[in-house]
């Protein structure tokens, strides 16, 4: 079975969230009753805080590129002001001519 877990329908999220939210669904609490079932619970858990993460962190690349553009301009200034400050401070060397 194939399980795409950086594509978990808003469905699914919602109808898991109330298990989530139980204290008592926890893999430690649950080994108490069942081994098995405390892999799967353990595996609901990670899965959803895969997911979580994964949104969280595929924006940033978006971000970075906005945040890249804007600062392009004012990089270019700085290079730019740079290049002057240099050109202005280079000793001024006088020909003997």
């Amino acid at each position: 079975m194939n399980y795409e877990k950086e594509n978990i329908p808003e469905v699914c999220l919602k109808s898991v969230q109330p298990y989530l939210d139980d204290p008592e669904f926890d893999p430690e609490v649950i080994r108490k009753q069942s081994n098995a079932a405390a892999g799967l619970c353990a595996w609901i858990i990670n899965t959803i805080k895969y997911y979580e993460v994964y949104c969280e962190v595929r924006t940033v690349p978006k971000s970075v590129q906005r945040r890249q553009q804007t600062l392009c301009p004012a990089r270019q200034i700085i290079i730019a002001s740079s290049l002057i400050h240099r050109t202005l401070l280079r000793p001024i060397t006088l020909s003997s001519d």
